[in-house]
């Protein structure tokens, strides 16, 4: 019988998607056996793609086995060895393309966001970071979800600051390396952390306790992106951005010249010539003031050598650069 997969399969459940194995059974795999496995997730994906809505709820809602999947998936996508090579292929990377716009209908059209959880959206942001297409995602999400992130993404705060507080505060690392990718894609998720004092409090309080220099350069950096979100979401916060520059700079003066989180961000972060670009408005002849204050509290004894890049020769096809510019603080 001709047709479509859509009509072949209209009335008729789908068969439930198995999650990724881990990369000890991926690699005892023979490669015709792998390439079997990703050719029946990628046409189990296409077809779930051509569902209709209500029928594509209802499926999800009733087996919960495509969130559990797509939770497998990007967790082994973040976390692949460099003797892995199983999701290198064309099909490997179509599959990706479908578990994209897979992760867009589950998030968008069921119920089963804090399902996912906010660190899958971490590895998904981690996975797609390259790509225009995952900040518009986390806006819409954002603007339609807010209550849900929120509630997610509270209890990670909430949690991320007693450990920036606490006595050993290199037990967040972990969390702010899975926080780095979500607010480097999300402003309205960077904005979040940074509403109210009390997570800038505790980066600049673990600053003050850690002295292992690339758990500094990952607070830094966090903080860094916070700030800049604040007036980088569709209502920019210039009044909060203000507060918490001030509060910076009155920590600062109490170090009495001495490394601060302030004077890292200032030296090692574009956090400065970023603003500069963004703000506008009656707000920003106070702050550009401000600014030029902040410069003065450049470091040249803290400042962390920038990455080499090797030139390269354009091919015409706009590549975009590295995802993690701003994470590396280059400019």
């Amino acid at each position: 019988m001709s047709g479509t997969p859509k009509t072949r399969h209209a009335g008729m459940a789908l068969p439930p998607f198995a999650p990724i194995p881990p990369h000890s059974i991926r690699l005892g795999l023979a490669p015709e056996e792998w390439q079997a496995c990703l050719d029946a997730w990628l046409t189990l994906a296409e077809l779930n793609l051509r569902l209709p809505v209500t029928q594509f709820k209802q499926s999800q809602l009733e087996t919960l086995a495509l969130p559990s999947f797509l939770q497998s998936l990007y967790s082994s996508l973040t976390s692949l060895g460099r003797d892995d090579h199983t999701f290198s292929g064309p099909t490997a990377r179509r599959l990706q393309k479908a578990t994209f716009m897979l992760t867009r209908r589950v998030i968008l059209e069921t119920s089963l966001l804090s399902e996912l959880g906010w660190t899958f959206l971490s590895d998904y942001c981690h996975v797609h970071i390259r790509s225009n297409a995952v900040t518009q995602l986390m806006s819409a999400i954002w603007k339609r979800k807010q209550h849900d992130m929120t509630s997610m993404f509270q209890a990670a705060k909430h949690s991320l600051t007693e450990q920036l507080e606490s006595s050993a505060p290199e037990a967040a690392k972990v969390d702010l390396a899975r926080l780095a990718p979500v607010i480097r894609t999300s402003a309205d998720a960077g904005a979040f952390f940074m509403t109210g004092s009390d997570f800038l409090d505790g980066l600049v309080s673990a600053y003050g306790k850690l002295s292992d220099p690339g758990l500094r350069k990952m607070v830094s950096s966090i903080a860094y992106l916070g700030l800049t979100a604040l007036v980088s979401t569709d209502e920019p916060n210039p009044s909060a951005l203000s507060d918490h520059l001030y509060g910076l700079k009155a920590h600062a003066d109490k170090k009495r010249g001495g490394p601060s989180l302030l004077a890292d961000m200032i030296t090692n972060t574009p956090l400065i010539s970023k603003l500069r670009r963004t703000i506008d408005g009656k707000p920003a002849e106070r702050l550009h003031k401000l600014l030029d204050t902040l410069e003065t509290y450049r470091m040249s004894s803290i400042a962390r050598p920038r990455p080499h890049r090797h030139p390269k020769v354009s091919k015409g096809k706009g590549k975009q650069s590295p995802a993690n510019d701003e994470l590396t603080c280059t400019a």
